[in-house]
């Protein structure tokens, strides 16, 4: 039976390209970028095999590159280009991890950029820069909000969402080139929680953890941590509001009352559920 989906392709070596959004049936080509976007109704095993054998043909490397039906194929530039690094495959009970520096059939420390192909709605990707997943060091976790055909996830330092996936980076001194694990894993529920307007010290939290510096995510990790989570998954800013209402800098201990000092609208903080 004939499907409606959004399929995405990044050529190599080329810019990645955002699918502006329109309507079924009507296809859209940039001059300036080699892929394509379209939203249409069509066979749905037809495109399949015609993007396996296009992957085949450009990317095929025996050495590492196990199978067509690997879910996430790793390449060693951003963008999904350049030559293949290894790929990842997932089990009936949607769970793998390699320490890529053990085979022969993966180049450790070359990933930058992965290609999602078939991956279902609640599987998890995360990728280290320390070979036993130790969270100190770089690591970022891709969250499949929807069943995927083809996605290039074009760098791993970046937390973003969109309809497709939902991308944490927990930044220490970069991960693209870096890579050393990768795990897939499946989501089991979670306890997830939205704080707004979140306070410390009675002060509302300073967008920052020091002056100027370890702005955003750093902050809404520690803020949650503090408050018995594992971590931030989300947050909303607000600027300007030392004036009306004081922020706290958790990190300096400070309090910050100009009007440039920003704080959060709201942190949503999760722990996997028991």
């Amino acid at each position: 039976m004939p499907k409606a989906y959004r399929m995405f392709v990044a050529m190599p070596a080329l810019p990645a390209l955002k699918c502006p959004p329109v309507s079924v049936s009507e296809a859209k080509e940039s001059p300036s970028v080699g892929g394509f976007c379209i939203d249409a109704t069509v066979d749905v095993n037809k495109v399949l095999e015609q993007v396996t054998g296009f992957l085949d043909e450009k990317f095929r490397d025996s050495n590492k590159y196990h199978s067509r039906g690997d879910e996430y194929v790793f390449f060693e530039g951003n963008d999904c280009s350049q030559n293949l690094v290894g790929s990842l495959w997932t089990t009936d009970h949607g769970r793998a991890s390699i320490d890529v520096k053990q085979p022969s059939w993966w180049k450790n420390d070359e990933a930058r950029s992965v290609l999602i192909q078939h991956a279902a709605a609640g599987e998890i990707l995360r990728v280290f820069d320390h070979p036993g997943g130790h969270q100190s060091d770089d690591w970022t976790e891709i969250h499949i909000k929807r069943d995927i055909e083809v996605y290039c996830v074009t760098t791993f330092e970046a937390s973003y969402e969109d309809d497709y996936i939902k991308m944490y980076y927990k930044r220490h001194n970069g991960l693209d080139g870096k890579i050393s694990r990768v795990e897939n894993d499946r989501e089991t529920g979670f306890d997830v929680t939205t704080f707004p307007l979140p306070r410390y010290m009675d002060y509302r939290v300073d967008f920052c953890e020091y002056w100027g510096t370890q702005c955003g995510w750093a902050v809404a990790d520690r803020w949650c941590q503090l408050n018995g989570y594992q971590r931030a998954t989300t947050w909303l800013a607000e600027p300007n509001i030392g004036t009306i209402d004081p922020t706290w800098l958790i990190g300096e201990q400070r309090r910050c009352d100009q009007d440039f000092c920003g704080g959060f609208a709201e942190i949503t903080c999760l722990n996997p559920a028991n």
